[in-house]
């Protein structure tokens, strides 16, 4: 595993990567890492199984997490992820869970995304408890195209778009515990019939 890491300013190379930390068929946890002020994403999980406690990521180019097909078993706890672009976290294809996590200022950025706090798309799952996803520029939580499970604790307030935003005819998404949304730009939620 990966402990008590912090890596920090990592610039664009000659092959166009610029992430902080990058892992690719792992099975793997982190603990105590800090990933910041990286051209690209602070931390890229491809095809992989993480546990992680403990995951700080700011003021990256790119989004904070991307998690791309991760697999069942993976499971984020105390993650703080503040000022980066295009997405505090990102999950496409693969299924994650969150807990006990601070997302927030989210910026948006022409190439890495409308700066939603949480993102999950492409038919992927997220599980999220006991958590805030505030003040982003783009959504708090966006569920397009995929699957999500609120349970308690979960709350997205003072976003320039939805604390919520979800497309109601692609994908499900289970409340077990009602959320708090407050003060978001576009409004609480987006309804669904």
């Amino acid at each position: 595993g990966i402990v008590d890491l912090r890596i920090s300013n990592i610039t664009l190379d000659d092959a166009g990567l610029a992430e902080g930390i990058h892992l690719y068929q792992a099975h793997t946890y982190l603990e105590g890492v800090y990933s910041e002020d990286h051209d690209g994403a602070g931390v890229l999980v491809e095809f992989s199984r993480v546990r992680a406690n403990g995951l700080n990521v700011a003021r990256n180019g790119g989004p904070g997490i991307v998690l791309v097909d991760t697999l069942d078993g993976t499971l984020l706890n105390g993650v703080r992820s503040t000022g980066n672009a295009g997405a505090g976290v990102l999950v496409l294809q693969g299924t994650a869970q969150l807990a006990d996590f601070l997302i927030e200022s989210t910026r948006s950025d022409l190439a890495a995304g409308p700066g939603d706090g949480i993102a999950v798309g492409f038919g992927g799952h997220i599980e999220l408890a006991d958590g805030r996803s505030d003040v982003n520029q783009g959504h708090g939580i966006s569920i397009q195209g995929a699957t999500g499970v609120l349970r308690a604790g979960v709350s997205a307030t003072d976003n320039r778009g939805w604390g919520l935003y979800r497309t109601c005819a692609e994908g499900e998404l289970e409340v077990q515990t009602a959320p708090t949304f407050e003060n978001n730009g576009l409004g609480d939620q987006v309804s669904c019939p």
